[in-house]
């Protein structure tokens, strides 16, 4: 009775005198695609590697070094040979067979690719609301920053249209005191008689009033007094208002409290 490693090496005898008749090994027919005149001897295991078969010439090609290392790479000639010389029993090749055939029957028992696309829409609605309740909230943060600011342009508005009104008033009442510095007590008087008018009677006796202030050497209590005090107001608000930051970096990445943002002066 033959011995089995005694076929197998027949065999390869059988190949090595066929290579020598022939002039050249048979497991190295196939010439390079890439390098003409170059046999291939190695096959590169690499997954995803290609070419996956390599002449001596692809081998010293310096990207194919960098890319493969010495254990991805074995000879053609070798692989032919130990497939050659090494029978798969074919109970081994059925179990792998029901091993497969049990794994592809467990990833198709469920859809993995369904339930994956149903998490993608849960997920997807889910931050749709949550976008929705955010852009609510910063609707809301929006209309209560404007409300705070267009409140504040109000009362500065109308503290300058006070300003703006005081002061024709003052240069107004001016006017009519140069008018009566030339104007003696008798021609006052008559002037005074002769106004019928209450709002000219008012001013008549406003702009005696400021008169007889300037007189006196009297500037505190005056209507010029009051606008430089407005003036000056209006000034440190308007400062105080431009210190005022609203902190939007804490809108970044950050849920919201309750629709409101802290916000700081510089």
């Amino acid at each position: 009775m033959i011995r089995e490693d005694t076929a197998r090496s027949d065999l390869n005898d059988d190949v090595d005198t066929q290579a020598a008749e022939d002039g050249e090994h048979p497991y190295e027919q196939i010439s390079c695609p890439t390098h003409r005149g170059y046999k291939l001897q190695l096959l590169c295991t690499k997954e995803n590697f290609t070419p996956a078969l390599l002449c001596i010439k692809c081998l010293i090609d310096p990207a194919t070094q960098r890319a493969v290392s010495g254990n991805d790479l074995v000879y053609i000639r070798e692989t032919i040979s130990k497939a050659l010389g090494n029978e798969v029993p074919d109970s081994q090749i059925q179990a792998a067979k029901e091993k497969l055939e049990k794994k592809f029957a467990e990833l198709t028992s469920v859809d993995y690719l369904g339930n994956f696309e149903q998490h993608s829409e849960t997920q997807l609605k889910k931050l749709e609301r949550e976008i929705v309740s955010m852009k609510e909230s910063l609707d809301y943060l929006y209309s209560r920053f404007k409300q705070i600011f267009d409140k504040q342009f109000k009362i500065l508005k109308e503290k300058q249209d006070g300003l703006t009104a005081k002061t024709k008033a003052f240069i107004d009442e001016q006017e009519e005191v140069d008018n009566l510095r030339n104007s003696n007590p008798k021609q006052i008087m008559e002037a005074i008689r002769g106004i019928s008018d209450l709002k000219e009677y008012e001013k008549l006796v406003r702009a005696l009033y400021s008169r007889a202030s300037l007189n006196e050497g009297m500037t505190e209590g005056t209507k010029l007094d009051e606008i430089f005090e407005i003036i000056d107001e209006i000034k440190s608000n308007v400062t105080a208002l431009m210190n005022f930051r609203i902190e939007t970096d804490k809108l970044r990445g950050k849920q919201l409290r309750g629709g409101f943002v802290f916000f700081s002066w510089v």
